[in-house]
């Protein structure tokens, strides 16, 4: 009785996730996060070596894999873009292949010792809890107003975003050729939600709108599995003298809930949504997710965690090419642990040793074949770190005098042991890291001491290392459990303590950045591009041809993004291709290198024969005053159609 009223609990409690989830991010992003909590499931069921927390990020990985084997798979057969029934059976097949497989594992004989064997729990709850609360806290930004749950994320560089993902969809899948002139692995993920949203017979306004809410999507998910990550980073440095329990001590709660907020946090995603970062967020998803196997495997060598941490080098690579260093470091890890399992006696059969062997071999040819890439790329990568852009400006002291003293400082608050070796990991992590930014920075691009890709490199270095230090608080709980012996003053004093920690690194670590908690900017604050000037592009990209916005609001950069975004309308073909003039100018480039200067506006109006969208009529008389191909294009008696307030 009491099991069948659990499972009807699970089916309910499933159902509501679900019914928010496809209510926040639509259903296709629904089906991919289902995906990857079915491989989750999987993973902490049968396979002890993945289970608790980790099985998590293991689950995210594979979903991912799955997923773009089929995007590559989809553009070698049939590289042209696919009907939306095509990606809804792409999202629809990790899903099955998790629940096939755990269909035939729960069929097969097992011996009775691995019937009774106690498992570690997945703390399914942590998880739903993440799902749940950070899906509300979107939906409450979207119901906020019209467009706000678009507008938090389309500043800066969200519109290229948006030009690689068509470029995919056009292309059939992810092409070798897409990845050779960007890590386009977190657009092709994103265009596969894209996809499945359907995109057939829309207007260009809707179309737009549409590609947006994919890439919001992709975002909202990345949130949720950053937040799964630093939770199971952190459990994963606890040390268990007797043995990994198989339910997480309700008194570590609180900490590992506050630490699975910093994937939401202004740090983490207010500085990915003030640059449009996708492909970051989601390169920083699969580097955390690299650290957290790493970390398992080194406290225990098991083959399909090395396999889990090759596919995530491959998938960091083709995220944000430098962050591979992270699972590359614990690639290393874990090949040495294979190494020495082929030498113990402890590995009795024949068929572990070819499993083993297998495994090893797998992630050293592919540890290689990255590393030639890498280096038969170096020109090129050596060129595209000397790019300027813009950014904000770096925190280095954040890195390097407050996060790296306490990873030093956790490695010897811990006895010799399993812990001790995933603390040590994580310290040459973060000097791996370290390396690899001052390496960045030492470039010195056009004289600059930090340019674009040092300080994006020191923010992706930082936010996988951000979590560090809760695992000093949760040292300082566990003591605290042993000094305290009675249970009510046991239980507050680990509330007190735990809210008190929290609230100082939560803090601290906000206080580091010049973005406010997308909450507050998004909901009682402004997004850049303002609501106001979105729904303008979106009016006239549904009525067509090519216009230009001007003055429309009182803030020059709000004027200026919506440009990008125009541009996006009317100033690209059907592949994501940019038009081009006879001259060889494109309107993008214009947007891009405008002065704000009525000659500016004309050379946009003579140019491509736009229509001029503005709120101040002064726009239009100068215009006529000095623009004659203004005059000529609108005529007098035709003013209106070039203006609109």
């Amino acid at each position: 009785m009491a099991t069948s009223r659990r499972r009807v609990a699970v089916v309910v409690v499933a159902a509501a996730v679900a019914a928010l989830s496809v209510a926040t991010v639509g259903v296709p992003a629904t089906l991919l996060g289902a995906g990857a909590w079915s491989f989750a499931a999987l993973f902490n069921r049968w396979v002890p070596a993945l289970s608790g927390p980790t099985s998590w990020v293991a689950g995210i990985v594979a979903e991912a894999t799955v997923l773009l084997a089929e995007s590559a798979a989809l553009a070698f057969v049939a590289p042209h873009p696919h009907p939306q029934w095509v990606y809804v059976v792409v999202l629809l097949v990790p899903l099955a292949i998790a629940l096939l497989a755990h269909e035939r594992l729960s069929r097969a004989p097992r011996s009775r010792a691995s019937r009774v064997s106690p498992r570690v729990s997945g703390e399914s709850w942590i998880a739903v809890l993440a799902v749940v609360v950070i899906d509300a806290m979107f939906e409450a930004i979207k119901l906020h107003g019209h467009d706000f749950g678009l507008t938090w994320f389309m500043a800066s560089d969200a519109r290229n975003q948006v030009v690689g993902n068509r470029a995919i969809l056009a292309a059939g899948g992810i092409t070798l050729k897409e990845m050779s002139s960007y890590p386009a692995l977190v657009n092709a993920l994103c265009a596969i939600v894209d996809g499945a949203g359907g995109r057939a017979d829309l207007n260009t306004a809707v179309l737009m709108v549409r590609d947006i809410q994919a890439m919001v999507a992709t975002v909202v998910l990345s949130s949720i599995a950053l937040a799964l990550a630093f939770i199971a980073a952190v459990v994963e440095t606890v040390p268990w003298p007797e043995g990994r329990p198989r339910r997480l001590p309700p008194r570590l709660a609180i900490a590992l809930v506050a630490c699975g907020s910093l994937g939401v946090s202004a740090f983490v995603l207010g500085l990915s949504a003030s640059g449009g970062f996708l492909s970051a967020i989601g390169a920083l998803v699969f580097c955390v997710a690299g650290l957290v196997l790493g970390l398992r495997v080194v406290q225990r060598y098991d083959n399909l965690t090395l396999v889990l941490l090759t596919l995530t080098l491959v998938l960091a690579m083709g995220s944000w090419t430098f962050v591979f260093v992270v699972p590359a470091l614990a690639m290393v890890v874990g090949i040495i642990g294979g190494a020495r399992r082929l030498r113990s006696p402890a590995v009795a059969t024949p068929r572990e040793r070819v499993l083993t062997r297998a495994s090893v071999g797998f992630a050293l040819v592919t540890l290689v074949a990255v590393c030639g890439v890498l280096l038969l790329k170096q020109g090129t990568l050596t060129a595209t770190l000397k790019a300027s852009g813009g950014i904000v400006a770096p925190n280095p002291g954040l890195f390097f005098y407050w996060l790296g003293p306490i990873v030093l400082v956790s490695v010897f608050t811990v006895a010799k042991g399993p812990s001790r070796r995933a603390r040590a990991l994580l310290l040459a992590e973060f000097a791996v890291l370290a390396l690899t930014t001052l390496w960045i920075r030492r470039l010195h691009p056009f004289g600059q001491d930090w340019s674009y890709y040092a300080t994006k490199m020191l923010w992706l270095a930082t936010a996988t290392i951000v979590w560090v230090p809760f695992v000093l608080l949760i040292d300082l709980v566990r003591k605290l459990d042993q000094w305290v012996r009675r249970v009510g003053p046991r239980v507050a004093t680990n509330a007190v303590v735990s809210l008190a920690g929290s609230g100082v690194i939560i803090g601290g670590i906000g206080h580091e950045t010049p973005f406010p908690f997308l909450w507050q900017w998004a909901y009682v604050g402004s997004t850049y591009p303002s609501p106001r000037v979105v729904e303008a592009v979106l009016r006239e990209a549904a009525k067509g041809g090519p216009f230009v916005v001007w003055l429309y609001t009182p803030e020059l950069i709000d004027n200026r993004l919506g440009n990008f975004w125009s541009a996006l309308a009317w100033d690209y073909s059907a592949n994501a291709t940019v038009l081009t003039t006879k001259s060889g100018n494109s309107f993008m480039s214009w947007a891009y290198n405008e002065n704000d200067t009525p000659a500016a506006l004309c050379t946009a109006v003579t140019d491509f024969k736009t229509r001029v969208i503005t709120s101040d009529p002064h726009v239009i008389v100068t215009l006529r005053a000095t623009c004659p191909a203004f005059r000529r294009l609108f005529p007098a008696s035709a003013a209106g159609p070039s203006t609109s307030g």
